[in-house]
């Protein structure tokens, strides 16, 4: 391979590695936004109550139900509340729950001093190009091996 060819492949690698990386860094920004949203509201106005187990997911995510004014809300959450691991949970179990007093259809099962404080842009950033790495030099690789192979059939 010539160097004309290396300098095709190096800039196709770039390109390919610029769109995955900001597409990548766009969805790591918007989950951590959202969860930064919930941490803020929950910490300034957040009120405890308890919900009902409605239904454990594969372990890892669970669905309860609560009581606002009358109103009844159901909400899901992953992860670790006050009385342990999701996946210690059973249908039923009565638990504690922080949810939103400005928006009470906004809530979570957890420790509201736990949530995340929010991460810095810039680590978003590190952490989509290191993901998109692997991906983009496999994109490459395939995109320069179907151009050579339809230049050799051409």
């Amino acid at each position: 391979m010539n160097l004309n060819r290396w300098t095709h492949v190096a800039v196709l690698f770039l390109l390919v590695w610029l769109c995955c990386t900001a597409v990548a860094a766009g969805a790591i920004h918007r989950v951590e936004s959202s969860e930064r949203s919930l941490a803020v509201a929950l910490r300034s106005h957040g009120v405890v109550t308890l919900a009902r187990v409605s239904r454990t997911q594969n372990r890892d995510s669970i669905e309860y139900s609560y009581v606002v004014a009358g109103k009844r809300y159901e909400e899901g959450h992953f992860g670790r509340g006050p009385e342990g691991s999701v996946s210690q949970l059973t249908d039923g179990q009565l638990i504690h729950v922080v949810y939103d007093a400005a928006n009470p259809t906004r809530s979570c099962y957890c420790i509201v001093s736990a949530l995340s404080r929010g991460v810095s842009v810039a680590s978003e950033v590190v952490t989509a190009a290191f993901l998109t790495s692997v991906f983009s030099v496999v994109i490459t690789l395939m995109i320069r091996r179907r151009r050579g192979h339809k230049a050799a059939t051409d």
